[in-house]
């Protein structure tokens, strides 16, 4: 036979001698003879072999008696070099998921491999083979997988590898006297990681491989006594969708039916991340029988979302690679606490993972802790908090099966919904949603902003709101309220108070007629125990005037105050009005005396009634002149407080935005004080003031216990700004004052101007103004007045420049001390830094 002839197989055997075999349809055509086809040797051999007899001596004793016999064996050895024309993949029997594959050669007697029949000269007959090949395993059993980014546990699937190979290298397989024998040598590895089916649990690191197909090898603890396949001594095992981190696995096997295998850990706590949560896995129990895990059991602890408390679990994961969570706790149940806030009893929890989010569904019961309220237990069914911490419930707000009842500082509230969510300020709040009845009679629907605890991961203090709180009472046919109220939590004297504000819009139906009104609730504990006060102040604008007689003014709207066991909350060294801006109560943001939501606070036994009408030119609809009055008088004291607004040339509308007047008049019987205070502004070019800006203060004070503390102001000295200001054009500055009272009498003015401008480099300074001062003094008799003339001009250029400054003075004290000065001083700068 030629040598590079290539004759194959099928020439000499009939498909059909071999169909219990499962090979390829053409595999004896491309399988063959190669070179000189059959060759012959002959091979001696020595064996020794040890020989015993037992027998008895001329003595009657038994002895043993052993030695060694040679003995030369010749064999005749028949050697058949055969090749493969392409790729040969072939099943091995048993192993439906495994195929040795030989490969592809490049020309016919290309990687030729021999096999030898060897004839004993004791009759038998032995056959062997030395091959290099490679191992095929299925998808089914094994995925290719490659890392992706810079984490251990970032894996993907490898769409672009068809299944996973190993290169085996050069095997010795045969059959003699003593049965089939296998030997793959050792050193073959799996350089890839790998995952177990669809399970999600992914192998790499694998370590020790060998090949078992006699069934007499290495095999997994599990697979049953005949098993054959890849045996795998040890592995890391990554379950990414779980848990960072790995763990070591032994004795794990691929071959007759799937993947095999025992995964334990018990360790100790793998710290981490656990179904993208924060938490650890205690312990681990796989069992892998053909790729199926039959028993899962992962012990966990995960910090539940949303809640931040940490539970137990056992976690299983199927053939698809889902898991699914059961509670560690006892029959079935499992609570925990978060101290002053919530109490949760899980009957259930369930999970779904969804593009990479775990989402988990709670049942169970939830019980509120905070504030000292006597709580109910609410009861959820299928609450869904992903593992982002988001809150999901199908409406938004959850129905209660039962209306469940809560004393909420002497306010009855019956809860109908339960809500949860997130504030903008970082903060997690559970809300509760139902009917409040604030006073008997009086019944409030809560919107869904409704009653909330919130709380914070940084240590913030844990509140309770309760906003947007409807309110609405209707007396058919006659009237109706309606608005909402907030809640709030005051300090008052040391005590708690809890109370509700808020609009409400009065619906008189039989007038046709709507009112805005304010409301003020609540609830507080004094002396006496237990109260609730009460509070509503409410105004109406008339769309046209009611005439008054023939004085040419009309009624353009009416307002009332009534307060039960509340009344001004004026502080004991704050005055009822004050000259500058936002001195004294009454000018205490919103400025005025009716409101109730900011000025007011609640008194025991306090009481409080007030009327006031609006009033106004008729023929101009209030345009030259509107006013408002209001009267309101407080018992015990009494205290009678008369606010008044008014504005001249202006729309009528302005009285509730900058009247020209604002006046207050007060009798506090209670500290024996009479006070009137004036405020007037008056600007010329609404927008700025541009042309005329004037504004100023008044106020007059008697003591009723002292004749000599009174005093009449139009303004004061010091601070500047408490003076009666004028501004013309912008451009020239006025100011003066006059206060009188029973020592001394005391006016001044200043007028002129004080600017400055910058262009670029160039900066100008311009001064100008001329002021003067007077007091009088009859308690001791004195007498003080000066005169001011000052002007300036600087000019400079880069910080470099010229300036000029006059000052002209007089002053005149007598008689005790006695002093006269006269003052010229000019100033000249010629140089100088800026």
């Amino acid at each position: 036979m030629p040598e590079n002839q290539f004759v194959p197989l099928s020439y000499f055997i009939s498909r059909n001698l071999i169909s219990f075999i499962d090979l390829p349809e053409d595999f004896l055509d491309n399988i063959g003879i190669s070179g000189s086809g059959l060759e012959t040797r002959e091979t001696a051999g020595e064996t020794e072999e040890t020989i015993e007899e037992t027998f008895i001596d001329e003595m009657g004793n038994e002895v043993t008696a052993s030695w060694t016999q040679s003995t030369v064996e010749k064999d005749t050895d028949i050697l058949l070099t055969i090749a493969s024309s392409r790729e040969l993949a072939m099943r091995i029997p048993g192993l439906d998921e495994l195929e040795l594959v030989i490969t592809a050669t490049d020309a016919p007697g290309a990687s030729p491999f021999t096999v030898v029949l060897s004839l004993h000269d004791d009759g038998t007959i032995s056959f062997g083979v030395d091959i290099s090949f490679r191992l095929r395993i299925g998808r089914d059993i094994l995925k290719p997988m490659v890392r992706e980014g810079s984490g251990n546990n970032a894996f993907a699937e490898d769409s672009d590898t068809e299944r996973v190979e190993i290169e085996i290298g050069e095997v010795s397989l045969g059959f003699g006297s003593e049965g089939f024998y296998f030997d793959a040598g050792a050193g073959f590895e799996i350089t890839r990681p790998v995952m177990i089916g669809d399970t999600g649990v992914i192998i790499d690191e694998l370590t020790g491989l060998t090949l078992n197909l006699t069934g007499d090898g290495s095999r997994p603890e599990n697979a049953p006594d005949d098993w054959k396949g890849l045996y795998i001594n040890t592995a890391r095992i990554y379950i990414p969708d779980l848990m960072q981190g790995h763990i070591q696995a032994e004795g794990l096997g691929i071959g007759t039916g799937g993947f095999y295998g025992i995964i334990e850990y018990s360790d100790g706590d793998i710290e981490g991340e656990v179904l993208g949560m924060e938490g650890s896995i205690t312990s681990i129990a796989l069992v892998f029988v053909q790729s199926i895990p039959t028993e899962a059991a992962i012990g966990a602890r995960i910090t539940l979302p949303f809640f931040d408390e940490p539970i137990d679990v056992e976690i299983g994961i199927d053939f698809d690679g889902g898991f699914s969570l059961i509670l560690g706790g006892e029959n079935g149940l499992y609570t925990f606490t978060r101290e002053n806030l919530l109490e949760m009893e899980l009957e259930s929890l369930g999970m779904e993972l969804i593009d990479g989010v775990v989402t988990f569904k709670l049942s169970g019961r939830i019980t509120p802790l905070f504030g000292g309220f006597d709580w109910p237990g609410f009861k959820l069914d299928e609450l869904s908090i992903d593992s982002k911490g988001n809150v999901k419930y199908e409406g938004g707000w959850i129905d209660l099966p039962d209306q469940y009842s809560l004393d909420f500082h002497g306010f009855q509230i019956e809860i109908t919904q339960l809500g949860f969510g997130k504030s903008d300020d970082g903060g997690k709040w559970i809300g509760f949603s139902g009917a409040l009845n604030l006073v008997e009679g009086l019944t409030a629907g809560a919107s869904v902003e409704g009653l909330r605890i919130t709380w914070y991961d940084d240590n913030r203090e844990t509140r309770v709101t309760l906003e947007g709180v409807g309110v609405e009472l209707e007396v058919p046919n006659v009237l109706r309220f309606q608005g909402s109220v907030s809640y709030r939590e005051l300090d008052v004297a040391g005590e708690k108070v809890h109370r509700f504000d808020g609009d409400i819009t009065l619906d008189l139906m039989a007038l046709d007629l709507q009112i805005e009104a304010t409301l003020v609730i609540g609830s507080a504990r004094g002396d006496a125990g237990a109260y609730t006060f009460f509070a509503i102040y409410l105004g109406v604008e008339l769309p046209t005037g009611i005439p008054l007689w023939s004085t040419g003014l009309g009624l353009y709207g009416v307002a009332g105050l009534f307060a039960l066991h509340m009344e001004p909350d004026k502080k004991p060294d704050e005055e009822w009005y004050g000259m500058g801006p936002g001195e004294g109560w009454f000018k205490r943001p919103e400025i005025g005396v009716a409101d109730l939501t900011n000025k007011w606070v609640n008194r025991y036994q306090s009481l409080a009634l007030g009327a006031g009408v609006t009033i106004g030119t008729v023929a101009d609809n209030g345009y030259i002149f509107s006013g408002k009055v209001l009267l309101v008088i407080v018992f015990p004291g009494p205290i009678i407080l008369i606010e008044g607004k008014a504005s001249l040339l202006k729309e009528r509308s302005s009285l509730d935005e900058e009247p020209v007047f604002r006046a207050l008049a007060v009798l506090d019987c209670r500290a024996g004080t009479f006070l009137v205070g004036l405020d007037a502004q008056y600007k010329y070019d609404e927008d700025e003031g541009r042309l005329i800006d004037i504004h100023g203060s008044a106020e007059i004070f008697f003591s009723l216990s002292d004749l000599s503390a009174w005093h009449l102001y139009l303004g004061e000295m010091e601070p500047r700004e408490k003076r009666i200001r004028a501004e013309i054009i912008s451009f020239i500055e006025a100011n003066a004052y006059f206060m009188l009272d029973a020592q001394k009498i005391a006016m001044g003015a200043w007028i002129g101007y004080d600017g400055n401008w910058r262009y670029g480099p160039v900066r100008v300074v311009l001064e100008a103004w001329l002021e003067g001062n007077v007091l009088i003094s009859w308690k001791p008799g004195f007498f003080h007045g000066d005169v001011w003339l000052h002007g300036k001009l600087e000019i400079s250029i880069f910080g470099i420049g010229i300036g000029i400054t006059a000052d002209a003075r007089f002053a005149c004290d007598v008689y005790d001390p006695f002093h006269i000065l006269a003052e010229f001083r000019i100033i000249l700068t010629l140089l100088f830094w800026d």
